[in-house]
């Protein structure tokens, strides 16, 4: 069953549509279990802020600094990227809680991005998917982050129309940036498509798409590209140097080494030589799997293996693309290779659908699962009780704990004077002076006073998720309260309840 006009077969079909569907309750069990991820809450709650902005009921300058409305506290990363954040700011007009909603339609983008590179490669169907929803893709472009699915999707879209020499593909790239920071190492690949005018439409197309993002960021922040400037000093601040781990390279190749494996033994079984002609096809795998790699080993320091395995996703999709080929030609030969491929894939994925569920059986992970009476609702039942209702806290967790309804705070937002990282402490320079009071934001005027108030509110210090606790000031002189297995309750001195 390739892509055109061939009568379609029907085990091909069904196989098919398994491999599509089953993700789609792979990522409603994670979500179900575990609970959504700290990037994807922060994602929900910068698209609620946006959309509260633009209905004038908040500032997203203020709303970084924390500012409450209607007993809701607002909260809003500037370092983020910024495609997510409109999509969630929509869906949050239809629902209360997007997150699935949102790995959903980003989720159809990527498929149907998959289905074009397969389509312009001549590619079976059932290789194709089954190669693009292996279970490192799925997990990691569509649980941690949220932004690396969109970001996947744009740059195989890009492929697709550099593939045709087409200069759009530069709108694609450009795209792809907006949804994950790293995915502007695959710039220079327009400079492929050989013909000087497309090269400069090409280029003249991903400056246009960064010129919008520059004058967004200018119009809320004052300065162009100011959530790109504050992602790289935040994360150069606070990741600093870490080795590198085995367990991550092997997530990130272990698919596409693989299948490579597995197309090249096929191609020698059929004793078919293979040739790799120097065409304009070759040049661009080649290009995108040099740039994605050094993107990656620039990044690949700054992480912990979890996150070293997540920034590897570039490198994985383009080697994907390559292998792609390889097995395309198999297929031409060996007509029980894509059977066997697609039936791997269902299995790992029904394995993967498997783990998921069993997730909710774990009680340590579980409890951590935010619709559910977890960890933090249990967290904030503490603070009830120690007579500290619907009170501002600091705390390490505090985006799952805004997200929970509570009324936390960032420790790199509060204790401006003892701050951490340096680019927020400019960023609160910037804008945590000159608060106003309304009969829905009551946010004292004077900036001086606003600090002794934070330094009055309890600490809620989560063991096992969060920043560190070295992140908190005045953590150690302040006196605990209460203690359990996952989080500790401290009081500084004058310690007092500051409501909404």
């Amino acid at each position: 069953m390739k892509f055109g006009r061939n009568k379609p077969d029907i085990t091909e079909l069904i196989l098919l549509a398994v491999i599509i569907l089953l993700p789609i309750l792979i990522f409603y069990a994670i979500i179900q279990t575990s609970g959504p991820s700290w990037d994807m809450i922060v994602r929900q709650l910068d698209g609620r802020t946006l959309l509260n902005y633009l209905t004038h009921k908040v500032s997203l300058k203020a709303a970084f600094a924390g500012e409450f409305s209607n007993n809701n506290m607002y909260y809003f990363e500037p370092y983020r990227e910024p495609l997510s954040t409109p999509i969630f700011a929509i869906l949050g007009i239809f629902f209360k809680k997007p997150i699935f909603a949102y790995i959903c339609i980003t989720y159809l983008v990527y498929l149907f991005a998959v289905y074009k590179i397969g389509k312009d490669l001549s590619a079976n169907k059932l290789l194709v998917f089954s190669l693009f929803l292996n279970t490192y893709l799925l997990y990691f472009l569509f649980i941690p982050n949220g932004g690396e699915g969109l970001a996947v999707a744009f740059v195989l879209l890009g492929i697709v129309y550099l593939l045709r020499k087409n200069p759009i593909s530069g709108l694609f790239l450009g795209i792809a940036v907006l949804a994950k920071y790293p995915a502007i190492v695959l710039f220079p690949l327009v400079l492929l498509l050989e013909d000087r005018k497309k090269i400069i439409k090409a280029v003249l197309l991903e400056i246009a798409v960064l010129s919008l993002w520059g004058i967004i960021d200018y119009v809320i922040y004052g300065v162009p590209f100011y959530s790109l400037f504050e992602s790289i000093t935040a994360a150069g601040t606070v990741s600093g140097l870490s080795t590198v781990y085995a367990s991550s390279l092997l997530q990130v190749f272990s698919y596409p080494l693989a299948f490579g494996a597995v197309a090249i033994a096929a191609l020698l079984i059929k004793k078919e030589k293979i040739r790799i002609r120097w065409d304009h096809r070759t040049k661009v795998l080649a290009f995108g799997i040099m740039l994605a790699f050094l993107g990656y080993l620039v990044i690949l320091p700054h992480n912990d293996p979890i996150t070293q395995a997540r920034y590897g996703f570039l490198s994985s999709a383009m080697l994907l693309i390559a292998v792609l080929v390889l097995l395309g030609k198999a297929d031409n030969k060996i007509f029980w290779l894509k059977y066997a491929i697609a039936l791997t894939a269902i299995a790992i994925l029904i394995y993967g659908l498997y783990s998921a569920f069993l997730l909710g059986n774990n009680a340590g992970v579980a409890y951590y699962n935010i619709d559910k009476n977890g960890l933090y609702v249990h967290a904030g039942n503490v603070m009830d009780s120690l007579g500290f209702e619907n009170c501002r806290f600091i705390s390490n967790a505090w985006v799952p704990m805004i997200y929970t309804g509570y009324a936390a705070y960032s420790p790199f937002i509060l204790y401006t004077n003892k701050i951490t990282i340096p680019t927020v402490s400019n960023t609160l320079n910037e804008y945590g002076i000159n608060y106003t009071k309304s009969s829905d934001n009551i946010v004292p005027t004077n900036y001086t006073e606003y600090i002794k108030e934070q330094m009055g509110y309890p600490i809620l210090f989560f063991k096992n998720t969060g920043v560190p606790g070295s992140f908190i000031p005045d953590l150690n002189s302040s006196r605990q309260v209460y203690q359990d297995n996952n989080f500790t309750v401290y009081l500084p001195e004058n310690a007092s309840c500051f409501k909404n």
